[in-house]
Order: C-alpha cells, then structure tokens, then sequence
C-alpha cells in the first residue's frame, strides 16, 4: 500500500508548477499581443503614408497636364515657392488655379474666362475653390520665366490625414516634386 501512496504522488503535476507554467504563458501572450498591437499600428500609419503619397502624386501629375497645355499667368517667383499657381489651359479652354493654403490645404478651381479664347479675360478673384487632396499638404510653386522656356516645379510636402502637424523631419512627411517646362508664347 506504501508503494500505491508514492506512485500516485509522482502521477500530474503539483500546483505550484502549473501556476509557473500559467505565469510563462501569460507573460509570452502578453508580449506577443503587444508586438503585434504596434505592428498593426505601424502598417496603418503606412498605408495613410502611401495613400496620401498616390493621392498627392495624382494631383500633381493632373497639374502638370494642365501647366503643359497652359499659358501661366503667375509671375516669375524668383526661384522661391508661392502657393497659388493661375493658368489658362487651352485644351480645356479654361481659366484654372490651384494654391495652397495655410501651408495645409490643396485647392483647385475652374471658371471659363469671360471672352472665349482670350486669356487676359480670366478672373481669377471670381473662382470658387475645392479640395483635391484628402492630406495635409505644404510646399509650393517655383515658376522661372528667363529661360526660353517657363519652368515651373512643383514641390510638395504629403502629411498623412490626421496627423497633428506636417514637420519635414518626421518619418511621415513625404516630399515629391516635379518640373514642368511651357515653351513661350510668341506673339
């Protein structure tokens, strides 16, 4: 019978050691879920970060189109950036802006001039603006007139929506930029 007594004591495990093995396991979890909280939050942030970059680059491709098929209105700004650019497309036989503002918002707007076909006609003071970029967006336009040809970049700071400011330090600020040169009217 003594023999009975000392197999039934070796049989499972004692108390003390499930609650060990219980403590390691809820530590691991816990771990675990926490480095995978922070990598979920990690690829949103940088789905926001690629959104705002494809939708910024969209915007800028469509004010490239315009600026090649335009005569700029906006004066030479001196190799510094100005946040509104005016144009009169020819393609589209409009008067169009875009600007910046507040170093913040992306606008654009479109009116027809008020004699068809003449540039001179467009007013630009009569435009009603919208949005066409859901991020916060900083940076500007470069427009240079002495070359035979105007050139005209286009530089952008992308911010993912949301986010509290737009710092060019910060891993989430994304900069594209592009050039576009109009040959010169000759009259």
């Amino acid at each position: 019978m003594e023999n009975n007594k000392k197999n039934n004591k070796k049989k499972g495990f004692t108390l003390i050691e499930v609650l060990v093995a219980l403590f390691v396991f809820i530590v691991t979890i816990t771990a675990a879920t926490g480095s995978f909280a922070s990598l979920m939050s990690a690829n949103k942030k940088i789905k926001e970060i690629q959104k705002s970059t494809e939708d910024a680059q969209f915007v800028m491709n469509l004010i490239a189109k315009t600026i090649r098929t335009s005569r700029i209105k906006t004066a030479d700004s001196g190799g510094h950036p100005v946040s509104a650019i005016e144009v009169y497309d020819y393609s589209q036989k409009k008067c169009i802006a875009y600007k910046i503002i507040d170093n913040k918002e992306m606008k654009y707007g479109t009116i027809a001039p008020s004699i068809p076909d003449n540039f001179d006609s467009c007013d630009f003071s009569s435009i009603v603006f919208f949005d066409i970029v859901n991020s916060d967006v900083s940076g500007g336009f470069i427009i240079e007139k002495d070359s035979p040809f105007d050139i005209i970049s286009v530089v952008l700071q992308v911010c993912s929506a949301g986010m509290s400011s737009c710092d060019a330090s910060s891993p989430q600020t994304v900069k594209i930029q592009t050039s576009v040169s109009v040959r010169k009217e000759t009259i």
